[in-house]
């Protein structure tokens, strides 16, 4: 049934109503003009231990009617929000929240949560995924789309948002490579920290702040932490602390310093400690957090049953002995809320707090605690003061808005990465990109995503929108008179070739060839091939798609193909060689419902390729946790001589060697047009203080023929430390704007030393900068050329930190 399509019962339940708060109880929590924790703590002085305990829990679903009554007397923590992009829904779930308010002794309002990744609100805009947003390099592009993703939100009745996901995912087998920003951990830092800034309406001052409820949610950042290391879901991550502070912690410093209030901790255990009982893990983050640190710290889908014995042979921590202990063990380490469906078999642990604070076995500090972490968040988003969300058509007119749109589109453009350009095969000796059709020209769209609208958006996205394909979009892209003929020719799983003769067929008679393959996908987990629950051991294009490449290759040498990847993780061209059989490749990602236009826009030349790699491509998943990736690259003294050795799919027998960089290295990606830079300053060597700042000028020019943008990257490497280092860090990164030919323009990069430069230390628990020479290299180019070192300097300097 849909959870908006309550309001009849409703009206029946409420006639058992009381009206606002008991009798006898003094409500001194609802003036707005106070400071949002002295509000939390008069309310909690008012609350029984099941009150408390009441808004622990977050629900994932339920029959409703069962739900209401269960919960309505004490309140409830948070339910998924109901307002699916209409009127009717906002006012279905208005009615709920009202029944809460009546029914509940204290009326304490309910929490709506959405997935704000790349969406938010039912029938809202569906920008690009994450992975996407992070090859943009461009930290106010993927603050505009966490502002956008909040307005729309609120529209849609919402108030928290399970957002932004700071993984560093260093390992693209795992299936949710989609949901991340990268795999370097200061890029991720910095998408994180401006994706937090946008979600909070520009608000950095921490939990006990009050939200602007028209324009900000509460951001509850997710997976903490080192979640799919291994390229496993909740696989186990053992790790040393200095990597997993410099690497896989630093994201989430950065967040908690920028305002963070929630974090969802991740399914894995860290060094045989499970996230959801984590003590240091729980409290490194409240440490981090700015203002009275307060933020509430919430359960992965019922993770905290999880930490009980096993109730199967393949599932479960075995740290606690029982369901009871489990909540116990986890509210006491400082989980807050648990998020779990209650008819899931694993059942909710924190539906026993209450009893297990009666019978002496929790503290009721704990219980309190985390009661009151989550009312904060309710304070601060303003359900108190305005609980009910605006059911009216303006709201609904905001989603998805014609401003919104034109982002998307942007965003897809700028975060996708041409990574191959060929001469033309036909041997002009121009480029085979952009496109030049004459309008008698035929152009053959192939391939299974071509028309995928799922594929397109990826998971974790809402439903509802106008999602617009690479062939949908080709009619009003391509010029008058060009012809277009669509075949798929294969599934993007599977293993049936019935599809390759009629698409051999399609590309004998067109001039150029665009194959969109790629990875499926879908918003639930229908055969999908990336997402949630879907790792891989091979990172080729799924299915028959390289046979089917390879067959029309064979079919039409003289055609280019031009392969569009629709895909959430890094391809590998293993198989067929299929690298050297397509004319162009471009990396599109998961390109949101703008997609098919900004591909068209970057096929045919209107905007000129900016996107850079945030993760290095590895020449096969073999080279995985390897020299290919900069977090498991070369660390300083570490020998490079030698190759890697193996045979072929074709002839496994033969042995090769394999150089040990990556296919495309990290920062990796192609423009139409040509730029020179040159460092203006610092001078080339410069004195600061271990807690100061400089910035890095750095003058690019457009020396092509057409507007582009390009990126500059800014790392640092430490000749002596007293520990063996990685052998180049990222420091800190810069985009230009779109520069016309000849035009120049001076880019500032700030690094901050204290924040850039800093690496855990474990004698002192704590990230410090050593002092002394680090050499700082600006890097506008990675090459293909120079497999042991793709940087291609713009100029070094030496920085000297006392």
């Amino acid at each position: 049934a849909r959870l908006h399509s309550c309001s009849a019962m409703l009206l029946i339940l409420f006639g058992a109503a009381i009206s606002g708060a008991a009798a006898g109880i003094t409500v001194n929590w609802m003036d707005p003009s106070d400071a949002v924790d002295v509000r939390v703590e008069r309310l909690l002085s008012q609350m029984t231990i099941d009150e408390m305990q009441a808004q622990t829990i977050h629900l994932t679903g339920g029959e409703m009617k069962k739900v209401m009554e269960q919960y309505g007397n004490t309140g409830l923590g948070a339910f998924p929000a109901m307002g699916n992009g209409t009127v009717e829904g906002l006012r279905g779930q208005n009615a709920v929240q009202t029944y809460f308010l009546k029914i509940s002794r204290l009326s304490i309002p309910v929490t709506f949560h959405a997935e704000t990744l790349h969406s938010s609100a039912a029938s809202g805009t569906i920008f690009p995924m994450p992975v996407g947003q992070g090859s943009t390099w461009d930290t106010e592009i993927v603050r505009m789309v966490a502002a956008a993703n909040a307005r729309q939100a609120r529209a849609g009745g919402i108030d928290r948002g399970f957002s932004p996901e700071i993984n560093v995912c260093t390992d693209p087998r795992f299936g949710r490579t989609e949901e991340n920003f990268g795999e370097d951990p200061a890029l991720v830092s910095a998408m994180g920290e401006a994706a937090v800034i946008g979600l909070h309406g520009g608000n950095v001052d921490g939990p006990s702040s009050y939200l602007n409820q028209a324009s900000a949610i509460v951001s509850e950042a997710k997976h903490a932490a080192a979640y799919g290391f291994g390229g496993k879901d909740g696989a186990a991550a053992d790790l040393s602390p200095r990597t997993l502070h410099d690497v896989y912690l630093r994201p989430w410093k950065t967040y908690m310093e920028a305002g963070g209030r929630a974090a969802m901790l991740s399914h894995n255990s860290i060094n045989d400690v499970p996230a959801h009982a984590n003590v240091e893990l729980m409290s490194l983050l409240r440490n981090w957090s700015v203002g009275s640190g307060g933020i509430f710290l919430a359960s992965d889908m019922c993770d905290v049953g999880l930490l009980a014995h096993p109730w199967d042979l393949s599932s479960g921590f075995g740290v606690a002995a029982d369901m009871e202990g489990a909540c116990v063990l986890s509210m006491t380490a400082g989980m807050d809320q648990e998020l779990c469906n209650p008819t899931d078999g694993r059942g909710q642990a924190f539906t026993l707090a209450a009893d297990a604070v009666r019978a002496g076995k929790l503290s009721h500090d704990a219980l309190r605690r985390a009661a009151g972490n989550v009312l904060r968040s309710k304070f601060a988003a303003g359900l108190f003061d305005h609980p009910l969300a605006n059911a009216t058509p303006a709201s609904v007119a905001m989603l998805d808005n014609a401003a919104d749109r034109a982002l998307a589109r942007r965003v897809a453009t700028e975060g996708a990465i041409l990574l191959q350009n060929s001469p033309h095969p036909s041997g002009s000796g121009a480029s085979t990109l952009p496109l030049r059709l004459s309008s008698t020209a035929t152009v053959a769209i192939i391939g299974p995503l071509a028309d995928d609208e799922h594929a397109a958006v990826g998971g974790y996205t809402n439903h509802g929108a106008n999602i617009v394909t690479v062939l949908a979009a080709a009619a009003d892209a391509l010029p008058s008179g060009v012809k277009v003929v669509n075949v798929s020719g294969a599934a993007a799983h599977g293993n049936s070739t019935a599809g390759f003769a009629a698409a051999i067929a399609a590309a004998k008679t067109a001039d150029v060839i665009i194959a969109v393959v790629g990875d499926s996908g879908d918003i639930g987990w229908a055969m999908p091939t990336c997402g949630e629950d879907d790792d891989r051991t091979d990172l080729d294009l799924p299915g028959v798609q390289p046979e089917l490449l390879s067959a029309i290759a064979s079919a039409v040498p003289t055609t280019p193909i031009v392969a569009v990847l629709i895909h959430g993780r890094p391809v590998t061209f293993v198989r067929e060689n299929l690298q050297t059989k397509l004319s162009a490749i471009m990396a599109a990602w998961r390109p949101g419902e703008e997609g098919g236009p900004a591909i068209w826009d970057l096929l045919l030349g209107n905007v000129s390729p900016s996107g850079r790699l945030a993760q290095a491509w590895p020449r096969s998943a073999g080279y995985v946790h390897s020299q290919a990736s900069p977090w498991f690259h070369k660390r300083q003294g570490d020998f490079d001589e030698e190759p890697y050795r193996g045979g072929t799919s074709q002839q496994p027998s033969v042995q090769q060697s394999y150089p040990w960089s990556p296919m495309f290295p990290f920062q990796y990606g192609l423009s139409y047009s040509t730029f020179s830079a040159e460092l203006k300053s610092p001078p080339s060597a410069v004195t600061v203080p271990a807690t100061g700042s400089i910035d890095v000028t750095v003058a690019v020019t457009n020396t092509g023929s057409v507007p582009a943008k390009t990126v500059i990257g800014v790392y640092y490497r430490k000749p002596l430390s007293s520990f063996v280092r990685w052998h180049r860090m990222l420091a800190s990164f810069g985009k230009t704007t779109s520069l016309s030919p000849s035009k120049s323009t001076d880019l500032k990069i700030p690094i901050d030393v204290a924040k850039m430069l800093a690496s855990y230390n474990p004698v002192a628990g704590v990230p410090i900068v050593e002092s002394g020479l680090y050499i700082i290299e600006i890097v506008m180019e990675m090459s293909l050329d120079k497999p042991h070192d793709p940087a291609s300097f713009i100029g070094t300097f030496n920085l000297t930190v006392t």
